[in-house]
């Protein structure tokens, strides 16, 4: 199986040093799931997307500091390409502004939170559509870090999962798309990395509230788990 990783975001140098950048993260665990994947990098935010659609079997696309309503070009370009992946069917695992993304580019909407910044490690419960399309666990632990939100889903998406603050954690849209808000790729000592570097953004007690956070158990394998198997379910 071959997957394509749409790169929305460059990392810090020293962040990438020590921990590798979004495709790396991701390609660790999900070798843990499928050990000959192969995978391909697009780094969309520098305005590279494949020539065709057909170069992979399964595209991601990752988080990333901007914001999907930018009016930057290849944000643009990003956008259209996941019509296009919509219109034609093609897998999709959207993280984060991925997720996001996906809401934006088919008709629904992404704005800031009302609640502001939502970090650390937060607990989402699955609803009967999870246990639909097979999925049996009743809630998950995911590492979050993100201000903007999903505050109106595309047309014809299913909500699988949610959180206090957050009423579209994850979603699916047809048979080729499954979507996550939170970071199933970060380690614990990432989030924190990330946390430290915005503390003042964040503000003192959002902070502390967030490293405290992360002494909770995530379930990161398991949420890779579902979005690879829904995404490969018709290869």
């Amino acid at each position: 199986m071959h997957l394509g990783f749409l790169n929305a975001d460059e990392l810090k140098a020293e962040f990438v040093a020590n921990y590798g950048d979004y495709p790396d993260m991701f390609s660790h665990r999900l070798r843990n799931i499928e050990p000959a994947l192969q995978v391909s990098t697009y780094n969309a935010h520098n305005g590279e997307l494949p020539a065709s659609i057909d170069e992979t079997d399964i595209y991601l696309l990752t988080g990333s500091k901007h914001s999907v309503y930018e009016n930057e070009l290849w944000i643009s370009h990003l956008t259209e390409f996941v019509q296009a992946l919509h219109a034609q069917k093609k897998p999709l695992i959207g993280i984060c502004f991925g997720h996001q993304m996906v809401a934006h580019a088919l008709g629904g909407k992404v704005e800031k939170s009302e609640h502001g910044w939502q970090v650390g490690i937060k607990r989402n419960a699955l609803n009967s559509a999870a246990k639909d399309i097979g999925i049996q666990a009743k809630h998950f632990q995911i590492i979050s870090s993100h201000q903007d939100q999903i505050v109106e889903l595309a047309p014809g998406t299913e909500v699988l999962a949610s959180e206090s603050q957050c009423p579209f954690a994850m979603t699916r849209l047809g048979r080729h798309i499954f979507t996550v808000q939170g970071h199933p790729e970060f380690d614990k000592a990432f989030a924190k990395d990330v946390y430290t570097m915005r503390r003042k953004i964040l503000g003192e007690q959002t902070y502390l509230n967030a490293i405290d956070s992360l002494n909770f158990e995530t379930d990161n394998q398991a949420v890779l788990q579902w979005a690879l198997d829904f995404a490969r379910q018709d290869l």
